[in-house]
């Protein structure tokens, strides 16, 4: 598999299930919720490579700095989304408010 190795830093929103992390004992897990939010990441970096059914893969990284409740401390959490692209469309722009 070849990555092509630039890196640009930009900015990526997706929409994906609301979730809620909850504790049993030792264990974390992850409980999603049936409602849809907008998910904003700055600071992302994307690679392209191919997948092994020959298809065009997309891996977009993004990075903030939070603060963890759970650590009590600034922490820098990863985002990661891989997409395979079979067909390529016309672009399309949805418009919302921050």
């Amino acid at each position: 598999m070849s990555v092509n190795k630039q890196h640009t830093l930009t900015w990526f929103s997706h929409v994906g299930k609301e979730y809620e992390v909850r504790h049993r004992g030792y264990k974390k897990f992850v409980q999603f919720r049936d409602t849809e939010k907008t998910f904003d990441w700055d600071n992302c970096s994307f690679q392209i490579a191919r997948s092994p059914a020959k298809k065009l893969r997309i891996f977009i990284r993004g990075h903030q700095h939070r603060y963890s409740d759970y650590k009590k401390k600034i922490v820098k959490p990863t985002f990661l989304l891989t997409i395979d692209v079979s067909s390529i469309s016309t672009p399309t722009e949805d418009k919302y408010q921050i």
